[in-house]
């Protein structure tokens, strides 16, 4: 057990729903580093920085500061349901820049586990208030390539999908867009089928191949992309059982090979 058991706890709720903050909004925290809170007043450094994603144990916020691994802090956050803040002791689990380098980012993500649960009550007020992201179908990992354009376009240009869901997708596009702005998707399955979408930018932030961006389905395109995703999770399940079968037969063959060279 670590200190003030930060790692039993993130083994034992390891499985609370995380929540994205919807669109281009944030929710405002200060953190202080030295782990006091608001009302000590020695030695207090405060970073303001913004929470991207939240659950009742856990937060990735975004700063201009590096926080060190493991590092100590406590979080002071606002509610609208009260004046005084959520103030909640926290541990950094790990950090990283956002942007294609260490040297060249001016922006840090952070992952935080906290020490104690938010108030259940806070997801549901911020969740009210149009903010939270409550996300009903898991997103699906994957890297492929797919042919895009955007609404009132008649250039094509090629996109990396990262992840996808019954209602979303994640892609990596060459330029910076506007939150809003429709998409048109063209994937093609591998076969003599191709897969079309229109969706909506929701969000979007740099990663080191361009820029990275959160899209909304349109609902006359939702049915179609919830097949593909489930397609796509059915081939993730087969893949290691394809792979045990082939070290299976090669092993199979080898001592096949092994005893006709001993006994023939």
């Amino acid at each position: 057990m670590s200190i003030f058991g930060f790692q039993s706890m993130s083994q034992s709720r390891r499985k609370a729903k995380r929540h994205e903050i919807s669109g281009d909004q944030r929710i405002d925290v200060q953190i202080f580093r030295n782990g006091c809170g608001s009302d000590c007043t020695d030695n207090n450094e405060i970073v303001a920085a913004e929470i991207v994603d939240i659950s009742l144990t856990g937060v990735k916020v975004e700063s201009a500061t590096a926080f060190e691994f493991e590092e100590k802090i406590l979080l002071s956050i606002r509610r609208a349901s009260s004046e005084k803040p959520i103030e909640i002791p926290a541990q950094v689990r790990w950090v990283q820049p956002v942007g294609k380098s260490k040297k060249e980012s001016a922006v840090w993500a952070a992952g935080c586990l906290l020490r104690d649960s938010l108030p259940a009550d806070y997801i549901d007020e911020i969740s009210d208030s149009g903010m939270l992201d409550r996300r009903i179908s898991p997103r699906i990992r994957i890297e492929k390539e797919a042919t895009a354009r955007w609404e009132m376009s008649q250039d094509d240009f090629v996109v990396q999908i990262q992840n996808i869901s019954s209602n979303g997708i994640g892609i990596v596009v060459p330029k910076d867009c506007d939150v809003g702005k429709r998409i048109r998707i063209e994937i093609d399955k591998g076969t003599s089928e191709h897969l079309f979408l229109t969706g909506k930018t929701i969000r979007h932030n740099p990663v080191d191949d361009g820029i990275f961006v959160g899209c909304e389905i349109a609902p006359g395109s939702a049915d179609s992309l919830s097949k593909y995703a489930q397609e796509s999770l059915s081939l993730m399940r087969e893949s290691p059982r394809t792979y045990k079968k082939l070290v299976f037969s090669g092993l199979s063959l080898l001592l096949l090979i092994i005893v006709r060279q001993v006994f023939f």
